[in-house]
């Protein structure tokens, strides 16, 4: 899954930690926990993706930052996905019935 390098809706930038010319790094980083996507690969592009910003250095640390911390954000994004999910299809299923 590559992400997209543009800010998005459901980017806030680097969360706890320094803004700087990688924020839309964050950005996307953001938008593949929301999405869904693999938490392994969107840790890595983000340390890619900073690396390319000419800062390897602060793209390892995010990467140890995101693999450390990253799992709350990406379970509450997997949480609030599923209990959508299953608010839908209940929906559905109600409006079937009538």
């Amino acid at each position: 899954m590559s992400l997209p390098l543009t800010s998005t809706p459901a980017g806030d930038g680097c969360t706890l930690f320094p803004q700087g010319n990688w924020r839309h790094c964050c950005d996307a980083h953001d938008f593949g926990y929301a999405v869904g996507g693999d938490k392994v690969q969107i840790d890595l592009e983000l340390a890619l993706c900073v690396a390319q910003t000419g800062n390897g250095v602060i793209g390892l640390l995010m990467l140890a930052g995101v693999t450390l911390g990253g799992w709350l954000w990406w379970w509450k994004a997997r949480s609030a996905e599923r209990a959508y999910s299953t608010k839908s299809s209940s929906t559905s299923t109600s409006r079937k019935s009538l």
